[in-house]
Order: structure tokens, then C-alpha cells, then sequence
């Protein structure tokens, strides 16, 4: 849909011209923005896949009649800041209007290639602090030489607003999926100088007033942006403190995140994936970065080394960390789960592991999904960044104006398990704590390191206590699917769950659905009968109840429980 203006309107809008704030950048007219805004309108429509999914068309157009209308109010970063929100409202992450930020700054790149700068419009500055949302708050990750002292604080306020707020503020300015994104993207957002001034929360648009605190200790400080060609040295709490890196966070530099050469976008070997045994805990380590093939080794043939020196040394564990991987290519993923299903322990739980994270995002995501589906694999760390059920594999456009990229969605991948759901189930959720992180510590691994479960009950009524019903019985259908595990005799772990849900819990709905299960594989269990029982009396189920007691009773005439489930249905 074109927009055509009235020709008082056009000479109207023709009068602002290019006005000059810096050296190579310019200020766009209200025109050129109109034309800007129809171009992302039309490209939502016509090329994006779905749309409508998740906002309904009419939504979505009078948001964009209402920037339309109020455009000539806005400078050209609050109308930028307006038209990423629009894109938001689509709710997908591979559907974005990125930002005009250097992203060196941020120590972050959600792309997978760099694009040459070729706006026509004033870049976005960003603070000379990174943040990190950790599980005990939002911390100064790492900073330019002249704020090292700051690293470790907490950020308490931003312009005198509570970092909670702050945070909400910044919720619509996001294109995301779930609240791992959140985690991920709220921070880099905050660094984003333009993006806070929009939100009213800088002084006279020159800085930015911080309230910080660490071990009892509070402070304020007032902070200037950085230019967007400055190209200022970071520095982290490690390097600063001597501390030694976890493993996952070898070769990274001063940002968190920072694994990528800014020249040499993703080509050196370790970029990529590597791996290495831990021969202290019987552990083969695979770090995978990006879901491509290497410059000098396809996917295919690393992971095939990777599994020959499993067994190689006989390793009891593998451990396969996506917690830096952004994505790539859904083609390559086959390589990894192949390779798994060849290594000769796979089958069995709590042998295969897949640590993911708030970066774990786009084909990265769709490996976890994969290897849940295929292998018995023990999920640990955080959600995901995005959804299992998703538009995906966007396509880049470029604004005709601004010269700002526009992506959008043109894919559905879809989930194994159907349903809706934010991430992977993580079975054992283990935050990113900043005490273990400022001391060098990965608690992540190290759970894994001393994970052995006793039974199957165990490992069953643990993934439901961590992660839920669902979650647990798609454990359970693993084994019942497997043509090598589905003969075992699986109802002490059906019992397991099922009481603890009715004894412990007390979630009677649930233990009937349990109860139910169990009966279904193991028609005479006795424990299961009294068990469904129970469960459907409490759940007030009374007329499945009385049935499953006639039954009980025909099965176990001269059993003791008869005259105790009698009193218990009042017959």
C-alpha cells in the first residue's frame, strides 16, 4: 500500500532539507522519513510471512497511521526508536529494524555477516559501559579504561528511575520472542544512548546519571556517550583482576560475548567450533559458536573428530556448549546430530548434555530442538532466545532514505513437540550468578561435572520439578519410543511422579493424568489403581473413581486397601 500526500502537504514536507549534524551525516526530511515508513509498511506486508500472527492488521496499521501523522515532531532518532518499536509489534526476532549503533561498542552482532555503514543519518551513540543481566541484577560488565573502577557495581537507577522500570521502558523497543531475549537484549538496549534519551531518561541530551552499589556501597555517576568513531580499548573484570576465564568464555575478549575479530568477521578456525577432553571428569567439551561450515573444516568433519576422540578416551560424558551461538545454517545441524547418535552412550540419560543460553538463538535453537527430539540429551543453562515455533531465515531490505536494514521473517520452522512454548525444556535451569561469573567460575559445567542420578524415578520427578509435565513425559517418550529402551519396565518411575504429585504437590488433576499413564502401560499395577483412585477423588472426579474402585476390587478382592478406599469414597 502506497500513501499518496496531498500536493500542499508534499511542498510542505519538501521544506525541511538536508540539514548537516556532522562530518559524512546528514538530517533527513519529514518527506524522505514518509517515504522511509511506507517502504518498511509495505515490505511488512508483502514480504514478511504472517504478519498478522501475532498483532492483528488493524493494530499494526494504526501504529503506523500514528507515527505517520507525527512525524514531523520527531527528530530522526525518536522516529527511528519508533519505527524499531513497529517491527517489534510483529513479534519475532528475525524481524528487526537494526539500529544505527556501532555494535563494536556493544560488544554484540546478532547478524552473521557485517554490513558496510551507508546511512544517510546521524549514528546512535552508545555509553562506554557494557551490561549484563545477571540473576542477582544488572551489572557493569565490562568498561573504557577511564570507568574500570565501575566494573562489578550494580546498576540501581538511570536517571533517577529504578533499573526495574527502566528495563520495562525498554521492553517495546525490542524485537523478541520469549524473556530469555529479554535478558539478552535489555542490556545492550540501555547502552544505547539515543534509545535512553527517547525514553526521557538523560540530561539536556548530553548524559546519562547512574546510581550504583556493590557490597553495601552506593555511588552516582554521570556518564557521556561515546562517538560513533571512537575506538576506545575495553576492559573486563578478568583482565583487570588476573582472574583466569572459565572454559567457555576462552577466547573471548573484553565483552562477554565479544568472540568475533570486528575485521575478520567469523574466519578464524576457534571461531567456529572446537572441542577438548577433561580428563578430571571424563568429559568431552565441544564448544560450537556458529552453525557453519569452518573455512577450513566442514561441521561434519570436526564433529566426526569429536566423537572419535569420545571414544577415543572412553569419555563418559559429552558436552556440547551453544551458550555463544547465535545460529547459521538449519542444513549443517544434520552433521552434529549424526555424529551424537553414532557416539555409543548416546541413548542413555545423563551421558548426553547441550548447555544453552539467552544466546542460544535461530538455527542454534533449532539444533537443541533437534537433538531433543532424536537423543536422550540433558538440557541445562537457560532458555533459549527464541521460540522452537517460529518465522525465521529473514530477508534484508534497506530503507530507501535512512539506509537502515529492515529484516523480515519469510520461513515457518516448526516444532517437534507442537505446542507453544518459550524454549527447549531446560531440565536443570542453572542463571548465570554473578558471583560464580566475577570469579571465574562456570556453574553450568561444574553441575554437570557432578550430575549422576541414582534411577529413572530420580530423573523423572527431577525434570518434572524443574521444568514441568510436559517436559518430563517427553523424557518419558524417548525411552517408550526407543527401540532399544521401550521393552525396560519403566512403573516405579510412573509411581514416583505420579505420588509425588499427588502427596507432595497436591496437584490432583495432574496426579490423575499421571495415574492414568500408569494404568495405560501397566494395567495391574496395584499401586497405580490405588494411586488413580485417590487421585480422582481429590480431584472430585467421583464417577471415575467408583468405576476404577469396581475394577480394583474384581483384580485385588481380599486386599486390605478395599476397606480403606472404601471410606475414603464414603460406600
Amino acid at each position: 500500500m502506497t500513501i499518496s500526500y496531498p500536493y500542499s502537504i508534499r511542498i510542505l514536507l519538501l521544506v525541511a532539507t538536508f540539514i548537516c549534524t556532522d562530518v559524512g551525516w546528514a538530517q533527513l526530511n519529514a518527506y524522505q522519513w514518509m517515504e522511509d515508513l511506507d517502504f518498511l509498511d509495505n515490505t511488512i506486508r508483502n514480504k514478511h510471512l504472517d504478519p498478522f500472527e501475532n498483532i492483528s492488521e488493524e493494530a499494526f496499521k494504526e501504529e503506523v497511521d500514528q507515527l505517520r501523522q507525527r512525524i514531523t515532531d520527531f527528530s530522526d532518532s525518536e522516529i527511528i526508536c519508533e519505527m524499531a518499536r513497529i517491527v517489534g509489534l510483529i513479534g519475532w526476532g528475525h524481524s528487526r529494524l537494526t539500529l544505527p549503533v556501532n555494535t563494536d561498542h556493544l560488544a554484540f552482532y546478532q547478524g552473521h555477516s557485517r554490513n558496510e555503514v551507508e546511512w544517510n543519518i546521524q549514528p546512535f551513540r552508545a555509553l562506554p559501559l557494557r551490561f549484563f543481566l545477571f540473576e542477582d541484577g544488572l551489572l557493569i560488565q565490562s568498561t573504557t579504561k577511564e570507568y574500570t573502577s565501575l566494573i562489578g557495581y550494580a546498576i540501581t537507577e538511570i536517571g533517577n528511575v529504578p533499573i526495574a522500570n527502566v528495563l520495562e521502558k525498554i521492553r517495546p523497543y525490542m524485537s523478541i520472542e520469549n524473556e530469555s531475549a529479554f535478558k539478552l537484549n535489555a542490556p545492550l538496549r540501555l547502552g544505547i544512548f539515543e534509545l535512553l534519551d527517547l525514553l526521557g531518561l538523560t540530561y539536556h541530551h548530553e548524559y546519562v546519571k547512574l546510581a550504583l552499589s556493590k557490597n553495601g556501597q552506593t555511588k552516582q555517576i554521570h556518564i557521556k556517550p561515546l562517538s560513533f568513531s571512537d575506538n576506545p580499548k575495553w576492559y573486563d573484570h578478568y583482565a583487570l583482576n588476573d582472574v583466569k576465564k572459565p572454559l567457555w568464555l576462552s577466547g573471548t575478549r573484553a565483552g562477554m560475548w565479544d568472540i568475533v575479530d570486528s575485521k575478520n568477521f567469523w574466519v578464524k578456525d576457534n571461531q567456529y567450533f572446537w572441542f577438548t577432553y577433561l580428563a578430571d571428569s571424563e568429559i568431552l567439551y565441544i564448544k560450537i559458536n556458529q552453525i557453519y561450515d569452518a573455512v577450513n573444516e566442514p561441521i561434519a568433519g570436526f564433529m566426526n573428530r569429536a566423537v572419535d576422540t569420545a571414544h577415543h578416551y572412553d569419555a563418559q560424558k559429552i558436552v556440547i556448549d551453544l551458550r555463544h551461538n547465535m545460529g547459521g545454517s538449519n542444513d549443517v545441524n544434520r552433521s552434529v546430530l549424526l555424529a551424537l547418535l553414532r557416539w555409543s552412550k548416546s541413548k542413555d540419560y545423563g551421558k548426553v548434555f547441550v548447555i544453552m543460553g539467552r544466546h542460544t538463538y535461530s538455527a542454534a535453537m533449532m539444533l537443541a530442538v533437534r537433538l531433543e527430539e532424536f537423543v536422550q540429551v540433558v538440557f541445562v543453562g537457560e532458555d533459549t532466545g527464541g521460540k522452537p515455533e517460529h518465522i525465521g531465515d529473514s530477508r534484508k531490505f534497506q530503507l530507501p532514505n535512512s539506509k537502515l536494514t529492515l529484516r523480515v521473517s519469510t520461513i515457518w520452522h516448526h516444532d517437534w513437540f507442537r505446542g507453544d512454548r518459550p524454549s527447549p525444556f531446560v531440565h536443570y535451569p542453572i542463571p548465570i550468578a554473578s558471583d560464580k561469573y566475577l570469579n571465574g567460575m562456570d556453574g553450568a559445567l561444574d553441575w554437570i561435572k557432578e550430575f549422576s542420578p541414582k534411577d529413572l524415578s530420580e530423573v523423572f520427578v527431577n525434570a518434572y520439578q524443574n521444568c514441568g509435565l510436559h517436559c518430563m513425559r517427553t523424557i518419558i517418550k524417548h525411552y517408550l519410543s526407543d527401540p532399544e529402551t521401550y521393552h525396560l519396565n519403566f512403573e516405579d518411575a510412573f509411581l514416583a511422579v505420579s505420588e509425588y504429585l499427588l502427596k507432595i504437590e497436591q496437584k490432583f488433576i495432574e496426579a490423575q493424568s499421571m495415574y492414568y499413564a500408569t494404568r495405560w502401560y501397566y494395567p495391574d499395577s496395584r499401586k497405580g489403581i490405588i494411586g488413580y483412585i485417590e487421585a480422582c477423588h481429590h480431584a472430585g472426579d467421583r464417577s471415575a473413581a467408583l468405576d476404577e474402585f469396581k475394577n480394583f476390587k474384581k483384580i485385588y478382592p481380599d486386599d486390605k486397601e478395599v476397606t480403606v478406599l472404601s471410606k475414603l469414597l464414603g460406600i
